[in-house]
């Protein structure tokens, strides 16, 4: 109701616009899909004291969401005050909303405004009279809607001004409904006066700003044709009419066939406000239980929305739909028509008031109301539909039902076409998808053009589309004991040459001895089964059917059944002889005659009974039955196997009765027994134990017996019925069932095959082939009618580089196998390019390798040798010039073809000269009196082709590389010359040097064309050589997050490739954003996403997909390069991380990328948020589409001072101290501390750990400090590091005068504990660990948390924990009783507490106590102690003003072992505190060598006829505890691989016997045999040939619980028990064993022993003393006599000597740390090359007069000659000579150097020939190429020193070096003089 205020207003409104017209009439379009244009705005300043605003427009929109009017008023006295006002479509119903001061109202009308159709609405805004916004939409006699506002209305007293966007709301405001999509026009408004009346002001044309970007909303004709309805735009609604197309002409409607394992997935380009109000389709199916529908609707009251999903379900003949919200859904089954019938069927789904509207056909409508819990009164369709199905792995809600098979025709959503828009390959709304999450093997196009097919339950196959497929059949019964064998189906198999053995089905079985399987197999020979199951005894046995050799991979269909027969009757179980009897309730009998059988009550009676029987001969008839006996049923283990009877019961009931028929077995049943002829109720049998027939006598009259016939034994059958044709198999079991699902195709590693199956049947029940298709562990599988879909290997063969083609039911496949290539046609390189490639991706391993010049080109990958020794890596190149010697040829001009290894591909030579940064090729030419004469005489080829080359080593043309950088040749001589050799003297020369152009190296053919010479020349040619990659330098370094490289967008499918390295564990590297809608963000980004881990994320079909590749516990944060590329094949790509890949492959039509804007290197834009941070690294060697993008090129765009060229380390040096690590941030570093608990500073400078003390005198020594500036020292933080060698010390102890205590002590070295006390009772912490006593350093932490916990720390990684329910507690009154009885024993330091209080005091003892002040029976501390600190109170450990230290305290930690080491081959070293005689000592025991310093070798040489006994002899009382610990140590060395196992050392033990044998077997293997009286024997053999020649270690040590065995340091424990065997060491003996007294018989086997054996030691516990270790080989050799012990000796005299010296010193090789290697290639030899040496050939044309090097003896020569045939010449030959002078001078300023320089090199002639005398013939025999340290010309810095190949065989003859280079050849190498 309004009030008169209001009433008022209205009715001058309408005088007003009865007589003035609306005087604008401009319309503007506005479209949500521009979002980034600006909306229509104006302003309106209110001009008088108190404003109302009138305001009008007319709109029209089909969407029923989008703002229409967004008014700001501003209070023109106080700016920041503002009330806000929306007016917007909700749902189709206008909505008002009012914000003022945080005051909220709001107003909605029910009505529906989006029917495209104009509309008038008129707004009158009023905040200060009637604080009410008043709006009327269309007629005047409409229905007001108001909105009463709140209080806020009076701050416009002095007037407003408005700010208006039509269409949506300004930026930053929030709405719910988002643009207008439609269209605007005739805006009108006028301000009025609330306080004076009316006052009429004269309408204005809308001042709207921006206005230029919006489009006329114009007004055209309908375009759409039979029936269909105009919409907004021009566009057309055709779901009135039976026309498709953008105006409803085309008859051709879209159809789809949906064959049960893919369905639609339609999703409007819109957010959740996007709703619709109607779903229609046509659908025709064959199939029930089916998908038809999946989607969601929401309901609105006023308020917000819920969803509720919506399903529409073939259900057996009837539509069935229901609205399910989680609770009771509320559905409808359409029983008007049934639908499964194969005809074409309608469906419209209308969402109304109160519920969803159905219509199937003409039908009358249906309706399904809203579930429970939804009260609003409109529904509305939300914009996802799923049409035929789901991803089958999240159907939670109707689980029975399978996907859609059929067609639907002309689906749409609104007026959206879902399958017109499907045919579109760039939709981003409309995909098919897998219902498996499979690839989709069709493009969505084809399947909705190839029409209506239709598929019947018996044309649904089941296609497997390789060999790798697999279909899954799932048990009929979900307990496997109930699943019988028995399948039956028909298949096709495609053909494939060559024809591989295929599986066409397997399955896992069980028998009552085992599990077994079987499996159906189709090879060339034809078809067969096989059979494998174990027998009673448990072994394994096989039975195959003959082939059938007319089923093979021929393309036909075949029928199969398979199944165990007899299984599930009586008949087959007990043979006919069987006489059947019940027991029934009255007793009486149900018997029939002897030669009939009762058949059992019920099939599953006689499943559960079984008689494993054999049939005895009888003399009798086997049907007369047997005299009565007595049956008796003992129980046996369930599951085993039952032994038959005894012999003896059996003769025993022979000789008792007349028959001389047995029964011998076993029945599956309770312990029952009957009356004579009743029978065992067979319901007793289900679920019962084992038992076992036993027979006895029995008497006539005894009531408890079962009369019986003979029983026959009848094994199960397994019998195969293929095409009519049937075979049998008959297994030792009396039952088979399945263990498991069956399978079709690959399982395991068995392959599958290409073709179909279909008609499956299991137990005679049909099988779903959607339920095959759709199971878990079916992969590669399809549905449909079998037909081979796509190309075939003869039409379109698709693989390529030589790859097999196999032709498969989908189409073509591709083996990739020796290809050296990947994927599905064999086009992604498996290899990298270069060496350089390989060493950047991290393989250093120097060797034979493989390459791929061209990557996906047409090139064949190619053995190479890379050497890695240097970065970056060289790819080397050998070829088959051998070093020649040149005379004077016969043939006049001769030329060296050369070919090179493995580059036998046309242009492969040049191909790696040109992708590689540097290249370089050594050749050499040593010479006496023949000269060279580059140009004319000699020239080259190289790969390039292009001209011939006239250097030699050089890049100069006609020059030697001694005639370049300004030096001469020819030392000696005094001509310039440019060759050493064209001297053409008697000495010996060498000219050498390298190619490095790339024009000349790879060098192809040599030319000599030789004149008559005196002497000759060796000419080499060496490797050639290339490292590096052509722009690989071009390198960027990003310093912050923020920013990144921008470049061109990526193509779709553009291979991608570049090195990073960074510190991050996250970084996003590449980043390409995509076509976005509202609800799908289509993008390519790769990223760091942890420390091993890359991941590539890439959009399929709208969907964003991840793809990661891990480097197998490789860091990528390590600030090295890391290789990431990305390339693409045919529907797939693969992303390599350094050495490592994954694969990632879509279906052929799949829709991939779609990518829009920049592409970001190294960080997002600024509006994306970012999922990781931006790169802070460095990025290089960028390439896209295989070719180099320079990337410092971009760094200008970037407009970021944080991005900047080259990559500039702020880490190198390392500028952090004390073992810091440097976080490089490439600009900046952070330095991240060793020990953060003890190093502080930027540059972690600060070290608390810079002090120690010693303590040498554990009894005495002790430091005490009593002055402590903490408040509490008993809630702080505890910090201290500690070493020592001794077992159990003292290292803090702190107390105060009312006794709060807290101690930190060591225990038996291992155990370290923290005691403290909590109030009155006494707490504990303990941390364990071996190696507390190791003499390292050790850093405790004592950590107390706010919540009570105390944390035990240890060298961070070792740590335990106690928390304190009650909280942390103090003593704080003085009593002498302080602490609770109960934990008096934790009280292990006790001060001195008399009955009195004493005076306060804080005392705190580090490394010991003051005793008798404090009493103790712990030792102090012997080692050092550093880092004292409680809470932020650092200890100062040289000595504070209040502190006290006791002797035997000295500053330093004086550690003797850190500067002597004296220990040598690993051993040990402690040290011993304050002694300065002896200040270290050694601990040999896993060395293999003894003695003070670990040097001692005391061993001998044992033959087999050598042995050494020693005898110890004891005093009783004396004996060593077996259960404690016995240690055995022995080395050997041997190269005699036994013949028979013998003994090295065995030890005998007397009181309890325990014998003790480490030997070798006859593999050269380590044997620990040990044998104790009680009969137990653990004998363990350690794998390998230690009978090597080498030096081995073997430790054995026995305890009570376990055995370690040591062999190398390589440990194996072994699970022991022993009792506590108290004895003593009775004998020793050492190379085999001979002792007079008894042994176990099991060591006869031990023979005497063959080898070297030394150190041999038996650490012994006497009692609970440890004592030895006993030296029985020292004892002997070195005559050492010790009470009790004699020694002998058998066989030869031993004499000491040592054993071989260890391989790997000084420590074990099992203490070497591995390399992984896993992601190295492995090892390669190159493939055999049959090329012969290259040989001269005559060369025939000779080549043109040269340009380059025409020499002056040519043209002097020439001269002559036509002086003296035509004398009337002579004027032109004498201007031939002054030319030649001219060019001689000419030379000689620009080739020779000045005379002194001349002089200067005879004079360093000179000076070599006094040194080293003048060169004769020998010498120049052995005179080669001099090495070269670097290339010529190095162009980056990775140019390395050592840049050759290092020679794996090296050896030196006198001053000259013998090398064998990888191309099989020797070369020699003088030593370099200086």
């Amino acid at each position: 109701m309004m009030g008169p205020a209001s009433g008022q207003l209205w009715i001058c409104w309408l005088i007003f616009t009865g007589f003035c017209a609306f005087t604008h009439s401009r319309s503007f379009r506005i479209s949500p899909a521009k979002a980034d244009q600006p909306l229509p705005y104006f302003t309106i300043d209110g001009q008088l004291p108190t404003s109302v605003l009138d305001l009008s427009f007319r709109f029209k929109t089909s969407n029923p969401n989008g703002v229409l009017l967004h008014l700001i008023a501003t209070d023109s006295a106080h700016p920041a005050v503002e009330s806000q006002l929306l007016l917007q479509l909700k749902d189709g119903k206008i909505d008002m909303s009012h914000t003022a001061k945080g005051e909220n109202s709001a107003a909605q009308e029910i009505a529906h405004l989006a029917d495209n159709q104009w509309h008038e609405l008129h707004v009158i805004y009023d905040p200060l009279q009637s604080h009410t916004v008043q709006s009327r939409v269309d007629k005047r006699e409409n229905p007001t809607l108001t909105l009463k506002l709140g209080s806020s209305g009076g701050e416009y007293a002095q007037g407003a001004q408005y700010n208006i966007h039509l269409g949506g709301a300004s930026n930053g405001t929030a709405s719910s409904s988002g643009r207008l999509e439609g269209c605007i026009s005739d805006v009108q408004y006028e301000l009025q006066s609330s306080s004076d009346g009316m006052v009429a002001l004269d309408w204005k044309e809308l001042p709207v700003t921006n206005d230029a970007a919006y489009e006329e909303c114009q007004e055209v004709t309908c375009p759409c044709l039979h029936g269909g309805v105009c919409l907004e735009g021009g566009k057309c609604d055709c779901s009135p009419s039976t026309f498709e197309g953008p105006t409803c002409a085309s008859p051709d409607v879209s159809v789809i066939t949906l064959n049960g394992d893919q369905y639609v997935h339609y999703k409007q380009d819109g957010d959740q406000t996007t709703v619709n109000s109607r779903l229609a389709w046509d659908f025709k199916t064959y199939f029930s239980e089916a998908f038809l529908m999946s989607g969601s609707v929401r309901t609105s009251d006023g308020g917000e929305s819920s969803p509720i999903s919506l399903t529409v379900l073939v259900s057996g003949k009837y539509l069935h739909i229901s609205l399910h919200n989680g609770a009771v859904p509320s559905q409808v089954t359409v029983e008007d028509t049934e639908v499964s019938d194969g005809r074409w069927h309608s469906l419209v789904l209308e969402a109304k008031q109160g519920g969803l509207s159905v219509k199937v056909d003409s039908y009358g409508e249906n309706h399904v109301g809203l579930p429970d819990g939804h009260k609003g009164t409109s529904l509305l369709l939300l914009p996802e539909v799923l049409l035929g199905g789901i991803d089958q792995r999240q159907n939670t809600l109707h689980p029975d039902s399978q996907p859609f098979v059929g067609c639907l025709r002309r689906v749409y959503l609104g007026s959206t076409n879902i399958l017109e828009s499907l045919r579109n390959p760039r939709s981003l709304t409309t995909f098919l998808k897998s219902t498996t999450g499979r690839a989709i093997r069709l493009r969505p196009a084809d399947v909705v053009d190839q029409g209506c097919e239709d598929i019947r339950s018996q044309d649904l196959a089941v296609t497997l589309a390789s060999l790798e497929a697999a279909a899954v059949i799932a048990l009929i019964s979900a307990e496997p004991a109930h699943s019988p064998l028995d399948i039956a189906m028909d298949f096709r198999i495609v053909p494939a040459e060559p024809t591989p053995r295929a599986t066409i089905i397997s399955a896992d079985l069980q028998t009552q001895y085992g599990a077994g399987d079987f499996k159906v197999d189709v090879g060339s020979n034809g078809l067969v089964l096989g059979l494998n199951y174990p027998d009673q005894a448990g072994n394994m046995q096989q039975l195959y059917t003959e082939p059938l050799a007319r089923v093979t991979a021929d393309g036909n269909w075949h029928s199969l059944q398979l199944k165990v027969v007899d299984q599930a009757n009586s008949q087959a179980i007990v043979g006919y002889q069987a006489q059947r009897v019940r027991r029934q309730d009255d007793g009486s009998a149900d018997k029939e005659g002897a030669g009939g059988v009762a058949p059992m009550a019920s099939d599953e009676e006689a499943a559960n009974m079984a008689v494993d029987s054999q049939a005895i001969s009888s003399s009798k008839s086997e049907a007369e039955a047997v005299s009565p006996a007595a049956v008796n049923l003992s129980p046996s283990p369930t599951g085993q196997s039952t032994e038959p009877a005894s012999q003896s019961a059996t003769q025993q009931v022979s000789e008792q009765s007349q028959a001389t028929t047995q029964i011998i077995g076993f029945v599956i049943g309770p312990a029952v027994t009957a009356t004579t002829d009743s029978s065992i109720n067979s319901s007793e049998l289900v679920n019962s134990q084992m038992y076992r027939l036993r027979l006895a006598p029995m008497p006539e009259d005894d009531p408890n017996s079962i009369k019986m016939a003979s029983v026959v034994a009848q094994r199960v059958k397994v019998s195969l019925l293929v095409d009519g044709q049937a075979f049998e198999l008959s297994p030792a079991t009396d039952s088979m069932l399945l263990r498991g699902p069956l399978t079709i195709g690959r399982r395991g590693e068995a392959s599958g095959f290409s073709g179909c199956v279909r008609h499956i049947r299991q137990a005679d029940q049909l099988v779903d082939g959607r339920t095959v298709a759709n199971a878990e562990g079916s992969n590669d599988v399809a549905l449909g009618k079998c037909g081979t879909a796509g190309p075939t290997c003869e039409s379109s063969n698709p693989c390529q580089h030589g790859s097999l083609c196999r032709n498969g039911i989908m189409g073509a496949t591709c083996q990739c196998d020796g290809s050296g290539y990947s994927g599905k046609t064999c086009a992604i390189p498996s290899y990298m390019q270069t060496c350089t490639d390989l060493f950047l991706a991290g393989e250093r391993r120097s060797g034979v390798h493989i390459i791929d010049l061209d990557g996906s080109g047409p090139m064949k990958p190619t053995f190479v040798y890379c050497n890695m020794t240097s970065e970056p890596g060289t790819t080397v190149v050998t070829h088959n010039f051998h070093p020649v010697e040149l005379k004077t040829s016969k043939l006049g001009a001769i030329r060296y073809a050369i070919q090179y290894r493995q580059f036998d591909q046309e242009d492969s030579l040049k191909k790696l000269v040109d992708i590689s940064q540097q290249c370089r090729q050594f050749i050499s030419y040593k010479c006496r009196m023949a000269p060279l004469k580059l140009g004319t005489h000699t020239w080259f080829r190289s790969a390039h082709e292009t001209g011939n080359v006239t250097s030699f080593g050089s890049d100069t043309p006609g020059k030697c590389s001694c005639a370049t950088g300004g030096t001469l040749c020819a030392m000696g001589t005094s001509r310039d010359l440019p060759c050493n050799c064209d001297a053409d003297d008697g000495t010996n020369r060498v000219d050498e040097g390298y190619f490095t152009s790339k024009e000349f190296v790879g060098i192809t053919n040599m030319t000599f064309i030789n004149r008559p010479i005196r002497g000759a020349g060796t000419l080499s040619l060496g490797a050639l050589e290339c490292l590096g990659k052509s722009w690989i330098e071009r390198t960027v370094s990003f310093m912050s997050h923020t920013g990144s490289l921008q470049m061109a967008t990526l193509k779709d499918e553009e291979d991608i490739s570049f090195f990073y390295k960074t510190n991050l564990k996250q970084a996003v590297l590449i980043y390409q954003p995509g076509v976005t809608t509202k609800w799908q963000v289509n993008s390519f980004r790769i990223a760091q996403t942890n420390e091993t881990t890359v991941t590539l994320f890439i959009s399929f079909n709208g969907i964003v997909q991840a793809l990661q590749v891990a480097t197998s516990g490789k860091r990528l944060n390590n600030g090295a390069w890391h290789l990431v590329k990305v390339e693409f094949g045919s529907d797939e790509l693969r992303l390599s991380v350094d050495l490592n890949s994954a694969y990632m492959s879509w279906s052929k039509f799949d829709r991939v990328g779609q990518y829009v804007g920049v592409l970001h290197v190294g960080g997002y834009p600024a509006d994306v948020p970012e999922a990781e941070p931006g790169l802070i690294g460095c990025i290089k060697g960028f390439f896209r589409g295989g070719v180099s993008v320079d990337v410092e090129a971009a760094v200008e765009g970037s407009h970021s001072q944080d991005i900047r060229r080259g990559c500039q380390s702020s880490c190198s040096p390392n500028p952090c101290q004390n073992g810091a690590e440097c976080f490089d941030k490439f600009g900046s570093f952070e330095c991240l501390c060793a020990n953060p608990l003890a190093q502080s500073g930027p540059l972690c400078q600060i070290d608390i750990n810079t002090k120690a003390i010693t303590f040498e005198s554990p009894d005495t020594s002790y430091m005490q400090f009593r002055t402590i500036p903490v408040e509490n020292m008993f809630n702080e933080d505890l910090l201290l590091s500690f070493r020592s060698h001794s077992p159990s010390g003292i290292l803090l102890y702190a107390h105060d005068n009312v006794h709060n205590f807290m101690q930190l002590h060591l225990w038996n070295s291992r155990q370290l504990i923290f005691t403290f006390n909590n109030g009155n009772r006494i707490k504990s912490l303990t941390v364990t660990d071996d190696s507390f006593t190791d003499g390292r350093w050790h850093q405790v932490h004592v950590q107390r948390q706010d919540n009570g916990t105390t944390v035990l720390t240890v060298d961070y990684h070792h740590s335990a924990s106690l928390e304190l329910a009650e909280g942390r507690k103090y003593i704080t009154a003085y009593t002498h009783l302080p602490f609770d009885k109960r934990d008096l024993a934790l009280e292990s330091i006790v001060p001195s507490r008399p009955y009195y209080a004493i005076a306060n005091f804080k005392n705190v003892y580090v490394g010991g106590v003051a005793r008798p002040q404090l009493t103790t029976n712990f030792p102090g501390w012997y080692g050092c102690i550093r880092g004292v600190k409680i809470g932020q109170h650092l200890f100062d450990l040289a000595g504070e003003a209040d502190s006290e230290r006791s002797s035997g305290v000295v500053d330093d930690c004086h550690a003797s072992c850190d500067r002597l080491n004296p220990c040598s081959h690993g051993g040990r070293c402690v040290n011993n505190w304050g002694n300065v005689t002896v200040p270290t000592e050694c601990i040999c025991r896993n060395t293999s060598y003894g003695g003070a310093t670990c040097t001692d070798d005391i061993g001998a040489n044992f033959d087999a006829s050598s042995c050494l006994v020693v005898a110890y002899s004891y005093a009783r009382g004396q004996a060593f505890d077996i259960s404690k610990k016995l240690r055995l140590a022995l080395t050997f060395s041997t190269a005699v691989v036994p013949q028979e196992d013998v003994a090295m050392l065995f030890v005998q033990t007397f009181q309890k016997l325990t014998e003790i044998v480490i030997g070798l077997t006859t593999k050269g293997e380590v044997i620990v045999d040990v044998l104790t009286e009680e009969a137990s024997r653990s004998r363990e053999v350690i794998a390998g040939n230690f009978a090597d020649g080498q030096r081995h270690h073997v430790q054995v040590e026995i305890g009570s619980a376990q055995m370690n065995i040591q062999v190398d340091g390589t440990k194996r424990e072994v699970g022991w028990t022993s009792s506590q065997y108290p004895g003593f060491v009775q004998y020793v003996t050492i190379g085999g064993i001979d002792i007079p007294v008894r042994r176990s018989p099991e060591l006869e086997a031990y023979k005497p022993y063959s080898g070297c054996l030394s150190n041999p030691e038996i650490d012994l516990v006497y009692n609970t003393d440890k004592v030895g270790p006993l030296t029985p080989l020292e004892t002997a050799l070195r005559n050492e006599s010790s009470p009790g012990t004699t020694t002998r000796f058998t066989g030869a005299h031993l004499e000491e000597s040592a054993c071989a010296a260890p391989i790997l010193p000084p420590v074990l090789v099992g203490l070497v740390a591995p390399t992984d290697s896993s992601h190295m290639q492995t090892e390669l030899q190159f493939p055999q090359w049959n090329v012969a040496p290259a040989v001269a050939e005559e060369y025939q044309a000779f080549p043109a007069a040269p340009t380059q090097e025409a020499t002056p003896a040519f043209q002097r020569n020439t001269a002559i000659i036509v002086g003296v045939i035509c004398g009337i010449f002579l004027l032109a030959a004498l201007i031939a000579v002054i030319i030649y002078m001219c060019r001689i001078r000419r030379r000689g300023r620009n080739q020779y150097s000045p005379s002194d320089k001349i002089q200067e090199n005879e004079a360093t002639d000179a000076l070599l020939l006094k040194k080293h005398g003048p060169m004769d013939e020998s010498d120049f025999h052995h005179l080669e190429k001099v090495p070269k340290t670097a290339f010529n010309r190095p162009v980056t810095n990775y140019i390395d020193e050592n840049i050759l190949p290092p020679s794996p065989r090296a050896r030196v003859v006198d001053s000259t070096t013998v090398v064998d280079t990888p191309n099989g050849t020797t070369v020699e190498t003088i030593t370099e003089v200086k």
